[in-house]
This record gives structure tokens, C-alpha cells and sequence, in this order.
């Protein structure tokens, strides 16, 4: 009897030992459980606090740019209207009398003024789209060649809307600009055709005019337009070709 009680009693205590120590394990492995949890948490919340860092830096970016444009338009660009519009009537009241100077007046004035509203264009955040990108240079090439002998067309052929920087969509406009500069200067072109084409992941802009093409081993007489137009469309990652085929064909890339 003396030693059946000491067998259930040692059996007894080796249970203790084993609950003891099942228990001992399983608080440790919840701690670590809640170790882990309260690490990726913690990690989580400080990714969190960076992205609403970031995200209150860019909106206090964007409403930099615009308050600057607004008050380009409204200070500058008034300015600069009143220069042209002063020009214009002191040119209507002088008559059959020439003034070469007021020309230069209201043609540098109607130039700043260009200038200037593409530059606050650029810098408005809510411009910052491809589809604004599309629109803008649409009705940019029609005003340019309005009143020239050049016929020119454009094909929005699909716009699938991403977002677009300022830097791009300005280093994209200054490109488009000096291409059709060129044309007008060297082309001695009477078409161009324009087509604007966005998918879901690349951008593509092509100008084909119907001139005299380009003589690739004579860039010079092009100044430093060309070369211009290459480092602005690499510096935000894109492709810049110019081929001769029938006239000049001149495509931009820029993935999306």
C-alpha cells in the first residue's frame, strides 16, 4: 500500500512537472507570438507615419506650385497684358506713322505672355495628366500653325489616364515645342500629322511632317535643338527617335 501511494504520488508530481512546464512553454511562446505581433505593429504604424509624412510633403508641395502660379497669372501675367494692350493703342494712335520699337513691344510682350502661361500650365497640380498633356498639346500645335501654309492634324487615338509630373509634362511640351520649330524653320513641310497615343503603361507622341527630311550627318544646322530635345525626354527616363520616312518622322516614349 506504502508503495502504491508513492507511485501515484510521484506520478503526480511528474504531472505537475509536465503541466508546470507546458504551461511555462506555452506563456513563452505566446510572449514571443506578442513580440512578434507588437514588431510588426510597430512597423506598421512607423511605415504609416512615413506615408502620411510624405503624402502632407507633397500636398504642401502642390499647394506651393499653385498658390506660385496663381500669383503669376494674376501679378505677372496682368502686367504683361497691359504692356501689350499699351503697345497696341499707342500703334493705333500714331496712325500711318511706323514705329519699328512698339512692333518689338507687343510681339515681346505677346511672346513673355505665351511663355508665362505655359509656364503656370506646368506648375498647376491639377494639370498633372496625361489627358491635360494631350489637350494642351493639341491646342497648342493648332494655334502654332494657325496662319501658316502648313496643314496640320492631330490624332488623340487613346488616352488612358495616369498621372503625370509637372517636370515631365514641361520637359514633354518644351520637346513638342522646339520639334515644331523646327519644322516650320527647316522642313519646308506643308503637312504634319500628330498623333497622341497613352495605354496603360507607355506614353508615345509622334510628329510627321512631309518636308525634305533631315540630314543626319548635318545636325549642326539644327543648333542645339536636337541635342536639347534628347537630354529632355532622357531626363525623365524616355526615348527620343527621329527618322527620315517620306519628310521627318520624330517620336517621344515615356513609360507610364
Amino acid at each position: 500500500a506504502l508503495n502504491s501511494s508513492m507511485f501515484y504520488y510521484e506520478m503526480g508530481l511528474i504531472f505537475e512537472l509536465l503541466l508546470f512546464l507546458f504551461g511555462l512553454t506555452y506563456k513563452n511562446k505566446m510572449d514571443i507570438i506578442t513580440q512578434v505581433k507588437e514588431r510588426e505593429q510597430l512597423k506598421l504604424d512607423n511605415e504609416r507615419k512615413e506615408f502620411e509624412k510624405q503624402m502632407a510633403i507633397m500636398a504642401a508641395r502642390q499647394e506651393e506650385r499653385d498658390r506660385i502660379s496663381a500669383d503669376m497669372h494674376d501679378d505677372l501675367g496682368s502686367g504683361v497684358t497691359a504692356i501689350r494692350l499699351m503697345s497696341e493703342i499707342v500703334k493705333s494712335k500714331m496712325k500711318n506713322e511706323q514705329f519699328p520699337e512698339i512692333d518689338k513691344i507687343s510681339n515681346s510682350a505677346n511672346e513673355l505672355l505665351g511663355k508665362m502661361n505655359s509656364i503656370i500650365w506646368t506648375m498647376k497640380s491639377s494639370n498633372d495628366s496625361v489627358e491635360s498633356l494631350a489637350a494642351y498639346l493639341r491646342a497648342y500645335a493648332t494655334e502654332y500653325f494657325d496662319g501658316t501654309n502648313v496643314d496640320c492634324t492631330i490624332d488623340v487615338q487613346q488616352i488612358i489616364e495616369h498621372e503625370l509630373s509637372g517636370e515631365k509634362r514641361r520637359n514633354i511640351f518644351l520637346s513638342f515645342k522646339e520639334t515644331l520649330n523646327n519644322i516650320l524653320k527647316h522642313a519646308q513641310a506643308t503637312k504634319v500629322h500628330i498623333t497622341i497615343n497613352a495605354n496603360e503603361r507607355l506614353l508615345t507622341i509622334t510628329i510627321h511632317d512631309n518636308g525634305v527630311g533631315i540630314d543626319m550627318k548635318n545636325l549642326r544646322r539644327f543648333g542645339n535643338g536636337l541635342s536639347n530635345i534628347r537630354k529632355r525626354i532622357q531626363s525623365i527616363d524616355g526615348e527620343f527617335n527621329i527618322v527620315n520616312n517620306g519628310g521627318t518622322l520624330v517620336s517621344f516614349e515615356l513609360k507610364l
